[in-house]
């Protein structure tokens, strides 16, 4: 099997072939998102029409950021300062009428959320293999994530589902905020930038946090990346509380840093009711790719009907 897999990012659009397990011939171009959505389409186009040329394809995937409807393959919504009128776009549509090739219009085009995509990956060959459910929380400059429910992507009645982020909680001042406002890894930096701003970014702080575990050592950067942790593990207390899932994972880059990951298990399990116990807490472990194998995996569901 051939199939063609983009992941589609506001800075770069990651591409490769999926094979039904693997991926190769992988690279990644700018998305020049201020060019806006009909660029963006040109782009995939032309490497697709390059892909024909070198043989036929079987299907199309695409882990896109945005909201997605994925029944029409359509952007409800994207941040429009991000890519100018991506918002709306019937992706599937417009990739199929950019092709302008009559072997390519029934070909099947998967297109899917891209914590969607990471979570379905996740799911069918990395941290979740084996549970046939399973809660996906990704940890970036802001907080997505995905739920999955017999192995398939639970959508909600608007295909808006997993938004995480968008929890609530109280801001000390009668008030509220968004979780991803309290425990993003923005808030991250901003915590531990108070206690050393010579720290500016998370790959900084998990080193700074290595050496001082390593030292067998407390610092105020170890009682800021604490802190943090406490943040993290209030929603995903509420998240495991809500849904007792089997396996939660915990992704984005600065899960890849085993002492703040392991931080931030610990707090979320002491935070646990009784009978909640017993829920695995683990790392994403198919880091950039798993967009695209989503991706694949989504367009290969898609072919078989």
């Amino acid at each position: 099997m051939r199939i063609s897999v983009f992941d589609i990012g506001g800075t770069f659009i990651k591409h490769g072939l999926f094979d039904s397990s693997t991926l190769s011939e992988l690279h990644q171009i700018p998305t020049n998102a201020h060019l806006g959505a009909d660029h963006l389409i040109a782009s995939l186009a032309d490497i697709l029409r390059q892909e024909l040329q070198e043989g036929p394809l079987d299907g199309i995937g695409i882990s896109t950021r945005g909201q997605v409807d994925t029944e029409a393959g359509r952007i409800i919504y994207d941040p429009p300062e991000v890519i100018p009128g991506y918002s709306g776009t019937c992706l599937r549509q417009e990739l199929q009428s950019a092709l302008d090739c009559g072997v390519t219009s029934d070909l099947p085009i998967a297109v899917e959320n891209d914590g969607n995509c990471a979570a379905m990956a996740e799911n069918r060959a990395g941290a979740a293999q084996g549970f046939a459910d399973c809660i996906c929380v990704v940890f970036g400059t802001a907080i997505g994530g995905a739920i999955l429910s017999d192995h398939q992507v639970y959508h909600g009645s608007s295909f808006s589902a997993g938004e995480f982020g968008m929890m609530r909680f109280p801001d000390g001042c009668g008030g509220s905020m968004y979780y991803e406002n309290f425990a993003s890894v923005t808030q991250l930096v901003q915590l531990v930038s108070a206690a050393d701003p010579s720290l500016a970014n998370g790959r900084e702080i998990a080193a700074a946090l290595r050496a001082a575990d390593a030292a067998a050592v407390t610092t105020p950067v170890t009682g800021a990346v604490d802190a943090w942790a406490r943040r993290a593990a209030l929603g995903l207390s509420s998240l495991i509380h809500i849904f007792n899932p089997p396996c939660l994972v915990l992704g984005g880059g600065i899960m890849e840093s085993a002492e703040i990951f392991r931080r931030v298990r610990r707090e979320t399990q002491a935070l646990l009711a009784p009978g909640f116990e017993a829920v695995q807490i683990r790392p994403a472990l198919l880091g950039n790719r798993a967009g695209m194998l989503g991706a694949g995996y989504l367009t290969m569901d898609l072919i078989s009907g």
